[in-house]
C-alpha cells in the first residue's frame, strides 16, 4: 500500500513537479514560449 495520509505533506520534490506543471499550463495558456525557462526549474 502506497497510500499517504491526510495529514502528510508533500515532499520538495513533489512542489517543485507541481510548480514546474502550473507554470507550462500558464504559458500554453498565454501562448507564451517557456522552452528554456520552465525546463531550467529542476
Amino acid at each position: 500500500m502506497n497510500e499517504k495520509r491526510v495529514d502528510e505533506l508533500p515532499s520538495k520534490a513533489e512542489i517543485r513537479k507541481a510548480r514546474k506543471a502550473e507554470l507550462v499550463e500558464l504559458c500554453e495558456k498565454f501562448d507564451l514560449n517557456s522552452e528554456g525557462k520552465v525546463a531550467e526549474l529542476n
